[in-house]
């Protein structure tokens, strides 16, 4: 026997799902006796429709009991999270470093500030600065730090990473339903209501996924104010979001909700580049009076001690790591005006100094002192005369040098594999770019054995699951821009064109597949022509 599932307004009512006493059902597994009915409530014309609505003293035999609201809330949050982007919470297997000890705590101590303040004048806090400058760390240490207190006021997170396939915009309020739906079981019964009876509603476009799952449950319905005073959102790297409508929409819904509904607990923390579109999205109209700003600022005197202290800190990682490598008579190294110099010329970018660190103290080389020398002849090559210097350009520099060490022999299998990513070709996790290629698993390896500075490549036994990432989207422009990458610009229709038909050879050489598959395989048009490859 099989409990229907309640009606939609039975997931909003908790009294709704009665149970009767365990003396109430006795299981037989034998037949039942002669004479005695199945149903022996069967033509009673005092019971009314529902489930044993005030019944008694009666035998079920065989019974298969489902709790149909249990039933649907796996249903419901399985749709969820497989709508979800994958890896863009901040405590996913994706690993992102989050500030380094003893740094960037001025900051910090002032976002935490604004976020368990009651009196608080806003509830949109806008964290900006340049790229490299460290925001995406300083909120992975803001979510971990919120994660980890003993009452939690963080709610969801989303780390948006364009080079990495993080950038959907259909799947941002899907992420932060799913995560509330985990923590707040009042939130849950109405989403698992809502789902139950309309499954398409996670298909439905962001602004009405965000009518949906926030304005009506909690602006309306005001689910969570009555048990919390303030429930975290943060939302980093909007500007690599995927498109720039996308991403003053998303600006645009918050700011008008924290507006219509004040009493609704939700914060919000939203990290970017502070982008022409993005900034005069948050200066529209009324929106100036729903937000707050902070600025990373960059080339400022904390800023640089910050870096001196995680220099400091890596360098003497690496003299451990490399002990053999370093000679005894090198009693101080790197030494003080080394130290001095790259802090200074990091200008307070923090991806300048963790992608020189990755660099210096790379095992493939393990030549610290050699691989510092190189660091510092390129920080002098781009220092100009009149002591004008761009961190960017001897970043661009420091690209160039890594990929000048890959050998020739290899160099161009090395860009193949970079492409499927550059490209942002859907779905392609590493061992699949790499059959795509025809490349063997040591063949694809010995390509990128010079690239895990500013690569991180999966281990074998992953790569059929995870895809080639990027530590840092400075990498990815770099390699998009021919003024910049020069010779190792990635040329990505060319390489996309070869990709697909490397498609056509391995479906054909299948010998079972019929030319409509290979076309639904290529997106073939009528004629011919591929439409996923750019003239």
């Amino acid at each position: 026997m099989s409990v229907p599932t309640p009606p939609a307004d039975a997931f909003n009512n908790t009294t709704s799902n009665r149970s009767l006493p365990a003396a109430s059902f006795t299981n037989r597994n034998s037949s039942p006796p002669a004479g005695a009915s199945s149903n022996p409530v069967a033509g009673n014309p005092s019971v009314h429709a529902g489930t044993f609505n005030g019944a008694h003293h009666f035998i079920i035999y065989n019974p298969t009991m489902i709790e149909g609201n249990n039933a649907n809330e796996g249903q419901v949050m399985r749709l969820l999270l497989e709508n979800i982007i994958v890896g863009a919470e901040f405590d996913s297997s994706d690993h992102r470093p989050s500030c380094h000890p003893e740094t960037r705590l001025d900051i910090t101590h002032n976002i935490q500030s604004w976020m368990y303040n009651l009196a608080r004048k806003y509830k949109i806090l806008w964290l900006h600065g340049p790229a490299g400058v460290g925001k995406s760390a300083i909120l992975q240490t803001i979510a971990e730090t919120a994660s980890g207190a003993t009452t939690s006021i963080l709610g969801a997170t989303l780390f948006f990473s364009r080079p990495n396939s993080r950038d959907d915009p259909k799947c941002v309020f899907i992420i932060i339903a799913y995560r509330l739906a985990v923590k707040y079981p009042r939130y849950r019964q109405y989403i698992v209501g809502l789902l139950t009876i309309d499954p398409q509603l996670v298909k439905k476009s962001p602004a009405e996924q965000f009518k949906t799952f926030i304005v009506q449950p909690l602006g309306i319905e005001q689910l969570l104010a009555e048990d919390h005073d303030t429930v975290l959102i943060l939302l980093d790297g909007l500007d690599e979001c995927n498109g720039e409508e996308a991403q003053c929409e998303i600006i645009l819904l918050i700011g008008r909700f924290v507006l219509q509904y004040p009493m609704c607990p939700l914060i919000w923390l939203i990290a970017s580049r502070p982008e022409p579109h993005i900034q005069d999205s948050f200066s529209e109209g009324e929106l100036q009076q729903a937000y707050g700003q902070m600025r990373v600022l960059v080339d400022s005197d904390q800023g640089r001690r910050d870096v001196e202290t995680y220099l400091r800190d890596n360098f003497t990682d690496i003299r451990k790591k490399h002990r053999r490598s370093i000679p005894s008579s090198l009693q101080q190294w790197p030494s003080e005006s080394d130290l001095s110099t790259i802090a200074t010329r990091s200008s307070g970018l923090f991806i300048f100094p963790s992608t020189l660190i990755r660099f210096i103290g790379d095992t493939a080389y393990a030549d610290p002192v050699s691989r510092l020398k190189i660091v510092l002849e390129t920080i002098e090559s781009t220092y100009s005369s009149d002591g004008g210097h761009n961190p960017f350009e001897t970043l661009d520099a420091l690209y160039t040098h890594i990929l000048s060490e890959v050998p020739q022999d290899v160099l161009l299998t090395t860009l193949r594999l970079l492409v499927p990513y550059v490209a942002k070709i859907p779905g392609t996790n590493f061992a699949e770019s790499c059959n795509w290629f025809g490349f063997t698993q040591g063949h694809a390896y010995s390509a990128l054995q010079r690239l895990h500075c500013v690569l991180d490549v999966p281990e074998p036994q992953y790569a059929s699951r995870q895809e080639l990432r990027v530590f840092h989207a400075s990498f990815y422009d770099y390699l998009l821009s021919p003024s910049r990458s020069g010779v190792f610009h990635v040329m990505v229709p060319e390489v996309i064109q070869y990709h697909h038909l490397r498609k056509i050879r391995i479906l054909l050489e299948s010998h079972s597949v019929g030319q409509l598959l290979i076309a639904q395989a290529l997106e073939l048009d009528t004629d011919g022509t591929c439409r996923n490859v750019r003239h």
